[in-house]
């Protein structure tokens, strides 16, 4: 019977009652909340832990405060009301050494809820006056924005608002027990004019850039038809010299004759493909303007190996 006629005693006071009877008596208070935590009301318990923690600045109403939160399901607040009760025991233990129990237990209590909620810390630069931030659907106060900021695991959406400014919103995903950073940056009220087209550092159109491309491939291309076509005389005459107008009596020597006539094939293939390439792409560079450029960025660079040359044409987003 007892346990129901506390549950019924306890279900009639409101949050502003427990607040004035915290001013007036807050170890009364707090002895109350106690007895109501032991018997598992934690809600009802809660705003009086809470009253009594913000008249006297108790370690020990914070920590309960913490505690209650937690025990109905309510992690994000539980988080800052255990930073909360570990600041202020901390400070309390330089002067009272008996607060240094309470502050151990706040920081064993913390590292646990810690690890089941999300955390994101905020990159404002020059809020304007009157902005208001939001985290997960729940008001930011101004004195957190400094501050890493506790949430439910998963997709947070933060928002910014502020007179005669467009609203900013940035979604992002936070994983239980990890921190992420959000920028916001206040923007003008009004149309935002539209960037210039993306061009490459010489500026070049994306066409432009694939027949500069094109070029450079093809002007590699004939250099290669060239030395290969250099490689082919030079094995000609060398034949030429050991075995003369007639066959040549070395059992290898037809091996080279087919080795050279592959040379000339790759030579013509070459210097074919190379020129089409050159052509093309001067083509590409006189025909492409800015008006085909798309919001990339398209940057030609050619290489070198030790068995081929090319030419790499990169955009990036």
């Amino acid at each position: 019977m007892a346990p129901l006629v506390l549950a019924v005693t306890s279900a009639t006071v409101s949050p502003a009652t427990a607040q004035a009877a915290a001013v007036k008596d807050p170890k009364a208070m707090f002895a109350r909340a106690r007895t109501l935590f032991d018997a598992a009301d934690y809600a009802t318990a809660l705003p009086l832990f809470r009253a009594a923690a913000n008249a006297t600045h108790s370690p020990n109403a914070a920590l309960y405060t913490g505690r209650c939160l937690a025990q109905l399901g309510r992690l994000p607040d539980a988080y800052h009301a255990m930073r909360q009760a570990l600041t202020w025991a901390t400070q309390a233990a330089v002067s009272n050494p008996r607060y240094a129990v309470t502050r151990d237990a706040a920081a064993a209590e913390l590292a646990l809820v810690e690890n089941k909620v999300g955390r994101i810390a905020l990159v404002l630069t020059d809020p304007p006056a009157g902005a208001h931030i939001t985290a997960g659907g729940r008001n930011i106060p101004q004195h957190m924005w400094s501050d890493s900021i506790a949430v439910e695991p998963g997709a947070v959406v933060v928002v910014l608002r502020a007179p005669k400014k467009p609203e900013q919103r940035v979604e992002i995903a936070v994983a239980a027990g990890q921190l992420r950073t959000v920028t916001l940056q206040p923007r003008s009220a009004g149309p935002v004019a539209a960037p210039p087209p993306a061009v490459d550092a010489a500026g070049l159109s994306v066409v432009q850039g694939v027949g500069l491309g094109g070029v450079v491939l093809g002007g590699m291309a004939l250099v290669t038809s060239a030395v290969t076509f250099g490689l082919a005389e030079a094995a000609l005459s060398d034949l030429i010299a050991e075995c003369g107008a007639g066959p040549c009596a070395r059992p290898s020597a037809q091996k080279d004759v087919d080795d050279g006539n592959a040379l000339d094939s790759a030579t013509v293939a070459t210097f074919i493909g190379g020129s089409a390439l050159t052509v093309g792409g001067v083509v590409m560079l006189l025909a492409g303007g800015e008006d085909d450029a798309p919001a990339t960025q398209v940057g030609v660079m050619p290489w070198f190996g030790t068995r081929a040359v090319g030419v790499t044409i990169g955009g990036r987003f």
